[in-house]
């Protein structure tokens, strides 16, 4: 797994995990919501073939 930081800053960070998929996805963004400190957790893949999990 891959981990590309697009954005961070402060308050927000947006990430690309390559290489994974919807089973880590669901699993990483459950947990960010279970933490108090993030107010926003979401994850989008652009295309089911092609795509990379961006948070």
């Amino acid at each position: 797994m891959e981990i590309k930081v697009l954005e961070e800053d402060d308050s927000k960070l947006r990430f690309e995990l390559v290489g994974e998929g919807h089973t880590l996805c669901n699993a990483l963004r459950e947990e960010l919501w279970n933490d108090e400190h993030v107010k926003y957790a979401a994850y989008a893949i652009k295309h089911p073939l092609i795509g990379v999990p961006e948070f």
